[in-house]
């Protein structure tokens, strides 16, 4: 079969979303339309400023523990096919790019943590990472023990203007890691089976 094996990937931004595709082949997306049409938050000056998560046996439990927070509800369940809780994660934003997040990390191990913050080094400076939850984001799904850490260093890079998940390690944007090392993308069901999921960021270019 010579026919192109491609997955729906959904891009959520401060207003808006769009979907585009995946060629599992490579990795590659298909962003041109995405930039073009400007639909990124970046482009109208909104920003991630904070992330939630959250998690439940039922799933409408746990998507309404965001939305009932105050955060925009993002589309995918980070626990998908293992087994485990259903996980969500939710985004507030601001206009504001000193409040923005500039990177999202995880901790990926085999021992919990319950550090409330991490190091790590970023274009070679030291930045100071914040966890947002005590939630392992690998629930009741066995596997690796997952957080999510968040930080507003602006070493860590420019602000982040979208969130999206896909299946692949690779990807145009930016691939989140784990504390590990830069090179080591977070597959969000390490050791759990399921799905790979990893979190991309759409980052500004430039402030100027």
């Amino acid at each position: 079969n010579t026919s192109r094996l491609q997955l729906e990937i959904k891009l959520l931004t401060a207003d808006f979303i769009t979907v585009s595709y995946i060629d599992v082949w490579n990795g590659a997306f298909s962003t041109d339309e995405w930039k073009n049409t400007g639909l990124f938050g970046g482009s109208n000056g909104v920003y991630i400023s904070e992330i939630s998560v959250a998690g439940a046996v039922a799933e409408n439990t746990a998507r309404n523990a965001i939305i009932n927070s105050g955060f925009t509800l993002i589309e995918k369940d980070l626990n998908a096919d293992s087994g485990g809780q259903f996980i969500y994660m939710g985004y507030k934003t601001t206009t504001d790019p000193s409040l923005a997040l500039r990177d999202i990390k995880f901790y990926i191990g085999d021992k919990s943590s319950d550090n409330a913050t991490a190091e790590s080094t970023v274009n070679g400076e030291k930045c100071t990472y914040t966890r947002v939850s005590s939630l392992d984001l690998n629930k009741g799904a066995g596997g690796d023990y997952i957080y999510a850490f968040t930080t507003r260093d602006e070493n860590a890079g420019p602000p982040i203007k979208a969130i999206s998940f896909g299946n692949s390690a690779t990807s145009s944007f930016k691939v989140c890691t784990s504390f590990s090392g830069a090179s080591v993308p977070a597959d969000l069901n390490a050791g759990a089976g399921g799905e790979f999921i990893y979190c991309y960021l759409d980052v500004l270019e430039s402030l100027e």
